[in-house]
């Protein structure tokens, strides 16, 4: 399945069972959009280590704000938000 095809399966009912604590939902989410965050953040960093690391810090802080998340059909919006968030601080630091 390509990336694109992926980031489809990715709703807001998989973020709902996220929300409910379910790991392998976490799973499911991390191993179906990683390529595609790590991509978006390697865009703005332009390094491989650095990107690696907001990549981890990106899903540590979507599961630390997953009850935050308003089911709006765009989590990907969401994640590549708190993605891009990530960088920018590591910048601001």
């Amino acid at each position: 399945m390509k990336n694109k095809e992926k980031s489809l399966l990715i709703t807001d009912c998989l973020m709902l069972e996220i929300a409910n604590g379910k790991e392998d939902a976490f799973c499911t989410l991390c191993n179906n959009t990683y390529k595609l965050v790590y991509n978006y953040i390697f865009s703005i960093v332009r390094n491989h280590t650095l990107a690696e690391d907001l990549l981890h810090n990106t899903y540590i802080s979507v599961k630390a704000a997953i009850s935050q998340y308003k089911p709006n059909n765009k989590p990907m919006a969401w994640i590549f938000t708190i993605a891009r968030n990530n960088a920018y601080n590591y910048f601001n630091k």
